[in-house]
C-alpha cells in the first residue's frame, strides 16, 4: 500500500530557487507531493482548497513584502506550519517571522535537500504536537464548564506554576474571579486554608518531579 506523501506548498517567485527547492522535495526518500505559486495572490488561491501539511515561502513576492507576506499566509492558512526562506541580507526579517509564528527559517544557499526535509518534518510534527494540546486544553475546559463543583487545574513548568484554569463556580466558592488567578499566578495556594498549604505544596512537588500521588482533601 503506497504512502501518501505529505502536501507542502511553495511560495517563490525565483525560477531557479523554485526549481531547485521542488527538486530537493520531489525526489528521495520520503518526498513529497509538491504545489507551487509564484505570487501572495496565486498562494491564497492555493490555499482556498486547503489540505496542505506545511508551506515553504520567501518574504519578498511581486505582490507582498516583508512581514506582510508571512502575516497574509498565516491568516490564510492557520492550520499549517510555515517555513521562511531567505536571501543572506533578509536574515533578521526571516527571524521576525519566527518571532511572528513561522515554525523556522533556512538562508538560501545554505541547505541541502537532507536539510530542508527535516525542517519540514520537524515543522510538521510541531504543529501536530500543538494541535493536540490545544484539542486536549479545549477538552477539560469544555469539562470544567459542566461540572458545577469548583474545579480547577494547575499546570507547572520546571517546579513553577505557568497556568491555573477555573471552572465557572470559582467565585462563588473561593470570593476570586478566574482571571484574578492569571494576574496573580500564586494565588491558587494563597487562597488555600495556612494549615493545609504546606500540604498541598508538596503535593504539587511530587506532581512536577513526575510522581502520581494520590488525592488529598484541602480546606479553603
Amino acid at each position: 500500500m503506497a504512502i501518501e506523501k505529505k502536501r507542502v506548498l511553495i511560495v517563490e517567485d525565483n525560477a531557479m530557487d523554485l526549481s531547485l527547492i521542488a527538486k530537493m522535495l520531489r525526489h528521495g526518500e520520503g518526498a513529497f507531493a509538491v504545489e507551487h505559486a509564484t505570487s501572495l495572490s496565486e498562494a491564497e488561491t492555493h490555499l482556498e482548497t486547503g489540505g496542505f501539511d506545511a508551506i515553504i515561502s520567501d518574504l519578498t513576492l511581486p505582490d507582498s513584502q516583508g512581514l506582510d507576506t508571512f502575516s497574509r499566509l498565516n491568516a490564510r492558512a492557520a492550520n499549517s506550519p510555515i517555513i521562511v526562506i531567505s536571501g543572506t541580507d533578509d536574515e533578521n526579517l526571516a527571524l521576525k517571522a519566527v518571532r511572528e509564528g513561522a515554525q523556522d527559517y533556512l538562508v538560501k544557499g545554505r541547505f541541502d535537500a537532507q536539510s530542508l526535509r527535516r525542517a519540514l518534518n520537524y515543522a510538521i510534527e510541531r504543529r501536530s504536537i500543538e494541535h493536540a494540546l490545544f484539542e486536549s486544553e479545549r477538552h477539560y475546559r469544555h469539562l470544567l464548564e459542566s461540572i458545577t463543583d469548583y474545579t480547577y487545574i494547575v499546570k507547572l513548568r520546571d517546579g513553577e506554576v505557568v497556568e491555573t484554569t477555573h471552572s465557572p463556580t470559582c467565585a462563588s466558592v473561593t470570593g476570586y474571579e478566574p482571571e484574578q488567578y492569571q494576574v496573580e499566578p500564586r494565588l491558587w495556594l494563597r487562597m488555600v486554608h495556612r494549615e493545609d498549604q504546606s500540604a498541598v505544596v508538596e503535593q504539587a512537588q511530587r506532581v512536577s518531579r513526575g510522581e502520581s500521588p494520590p488525592p488529598i482533601e484541602h480546606r479553603l
